[in-house]
């Protein structure tokens, strides 16, 4: 009696799997008769929207944003790179990335984008009164007018 239950289940599971396979073909736009479609492609990112200053980036906690800027200064440490726009950075919003992705970028990050422009995208959140971004992919952050500066 379990092996039919068992049985029942995967039938189930299967029936259930086509039904959303029919469903996704019957909301896909139509096409001409033989034709391949095209399926968008899991890793591509939308057009990117107009890149806002770093001195407004503040006013867009909470926010999925675009943020340009100089590199003045940058600190390396055991687990963290911050990124700031200003010498004089208490307070001014910041870039941060962890140790983990470091060897995502073809040299450290610190060095990489010190003296630099940079377009960095994410969410802006605010950490202890600061506001940052936390870069969590190296395809988030690139120099300006560069691809992504993400080894290939």
């Amino acid at each position: 009696m379990p092996r039919r239950r068992a049985e029942r289940v995967r039938l189930q599971a299967l029936l259930a799997g086509v039904a959303c396979a029919t469903a996704l073909l019957l909301a896909a736009p139509p096409q001409e008769p033989g034709t391949l479609r095209a399926w968008p492609r899991l890793d591509a990112t939308e057009a990117p929207a107009a890149a806002i200053s770093w001195e407004k980036a503040a006013e867009h906690v909470g926010k999925s944003v675009t943020v340009r800027g100089t590199v003045a200064r940058s600190h390396k440490g055991a687990k963290v790179v911050h990124l700031n726009f200003r010498k004089d950075w208490k307070g001014t919003f910041q870039v941060v990335i962890f140790a983990s992705l470091w060897s995502d970028f073809p040299a450290s990050p610190d060095t990489l984008f010190l003296d630099r422009e940079i377009l960095v995208t994410g969410m802006v959140k605010d950490y202890q009164g600061t506001p940052e971004i936390v870069v969590e992919s190296a395809a988030q952050i690139r120099l300006a007018g560069d691809a992504p500066a993400a080894g290939a």
